[in-house]
């Protein structure tokens, strides 16, 4: 079977369409149909007959099965551009045109399908419609009857991606107390690797699921395990939250964990102190293009909930010392498998300095519509997906790639009593740690 060219342009003629896949389809079972009734009635006994029509029948009913298939894959291949081409002949910037109707040169559209979406690339090649491809969201969305998901302007390009089967929703019931994929499933292709750069920056609006993300992706990150040694956190929370109360049921050591400012220089300074103890492990290794993991050396994680609060608080000296070491924190962690975790209601730039918030790669916003001071500050830009009103709703971006929607993972039962069992398995690995520390 020949494959179909996912093009649409007004310029260019196409062979097939979905009327004369139809018609294609019928005919060919039709003409096979009667080539066996032919071929049977050729013979006198009836036994030969009826095998004969029995073998055509079983032959075309195969063919048929397999055009059937074929014609499934490439008939949304062809709804597609038909609805593209409808599109362009309706507006008349899309396309010029003599007096008889003579197409002279049309806009072009490359496009794309998989399992959950659409995507359009509207072609700028310098041409009279160039200067249109970015304006095209209501006419898309109208053709396809899909509403835009994302929109990504490139030199060449406009890609417009239109979502019409959402990936699954984690639900989650229970959680491993250990897990050595390094790895954190988020939502569809939404993973958080902890061999790249993991630190991260989490915003949103209030009630809208801020907390509940926060506490599975902590409670995943400290089941991670390296050689059988889970990943590390320490928690500066200057209210006190929930956070700060997990540190103490599940029995954290208390050096990992504070709410004042005293508490917040401390976990830092010990924070410092291990990213230079591991530069030095780092620097001696005979490893190549290698990261701390490798080294034996598990990730760590600081994690400082409410920071704007948090700095607020500090006179201007202790915060310029405070931003500062964070800012170092961040900028050398990745190689040694270390990373900074703020998060914060909508982050302006008077509570979040810039050299921080650029070593912040990673960005996660909850909920439906980020001011565009927020918005620029987390993804860059102020060209956000439009998402539902809905808890654990928002957007996120790895590595600086433009924002996605995505759907918090939901617990099916009561959070504490899903995670709280991890983190004490957690805390009694930490503790061991501590007490191996002591007889040395």
């Amino acid at each position: 079977m020949f494959k179909i060219k996912q093009t649409a342009s007004l310029s260019e003629n196409y062979f097939i369409n979905t009327s004369k896949l139809r018609t294609m389809r019928w005919f060919t079972i039709g003409f096979l149909s009667i080539l066996s009734l032919s071929s049977s009635i050729l013979f006198k006994v009836w036994f030969l007959q009826l095998f004969t029509l029995s073998v055509g029948l079983i032959i075309t009913f195969y063919i048929e099965r397999k055009i059937k298939g074929w014609a499934q894959q490439i008939e949304p291949l062809l709804i597609v551009r038909e609805n593209l081409l409808f599109m362009i002949r309706r507006n008349s910037f899309l396309f010029t045109a003599t007096k008889d109707g003579a197409i002279l040169s049309s806009a072009r559209f490359n496009y794309k399908l998989n399992d959950i979406s659409i995507i359009i690339e509207a072609i700028k090649s310098g041409d009279e419609f160039s200067t249109d491809m970015d304006k095209l969201d209501v006419l898309l969305s109208s053709a396809l009857g899909i509403s835009l998901s994302s929109k990504e302007i490139y030199a060449t390009h406009v890609a417009y991606v239109f979502v019409y089967r959402p990936p699954e929703r984690q639900q989650i019931s229970s959680l491993p107390f250990e897990d050595d994929s390094l790895k954190i499933k988020i939502y569809d292709d939404f993973v958080i690797d902890l061999r790249k750069n993991f630190s991260m920056l989490i915003s949103g609006a209030s009630g809208a699921g801020k907390s509940f993300f926060t506490y599975y992706y902590l409670t995943r990150f400290i089941s991670q395990t390296v050689n059988g040694k889970h990943a590390k956190i320490y928690v500066i929370d200057p209210k006190m939250s929930d956070i700060y109360k997990l540190c103490q049921r599940s029995g954290m050591p208390v050096g990992n964990y504070g709410t004042s400012n005293e508490d917040a220089f401390r976990i830092l300074r010990h924070y410092v102190k291990e990213l230079d103890r591991r530069m030095l492990i780092y620097n001696h290794s005979d490893l190549f293009d290698s990261i701390g993991i490798d080294l034996g050396l598990p990730p760590l994680l600081l994690l400082i909930e409410e920071y704007s609060s948090l700095v607020a608080s500090m006179d201007s000296k202790a915060k310029k010392d405070f931003e500062n070491m964070v800012a170092i924190v961040a900028q050398k962690a990745r190689s040694l498998s270390m990373g900074v975790c703020i998060v914060m209601q909508q982050p302006r730039s008077d509570s979040l300095s810039t050299n921080i918030r650029e070593q912040l790669v990673n960005a996660i916003f909850l909920g439906p519509s980020p001011s565009k001071e927020c918005s620029t500050m987390m993804f860059g830009t102020t060209d956000v997906p439009n998402v539902k009103k809905d808890k654990g709703v928002g957007f996120y971006s790895t590595e600086r790639e433009p924002p996605k929607e995505f759907h918090s993972p939901m617990f099916d039962r009561d959070v504490f009593e899903t995670i709280l069992p991890v983190w004490e398995c957690a805390a009694k690995d930490y503790m061991r740690d501590e007490d191996e520390e002591c007889v040395k």
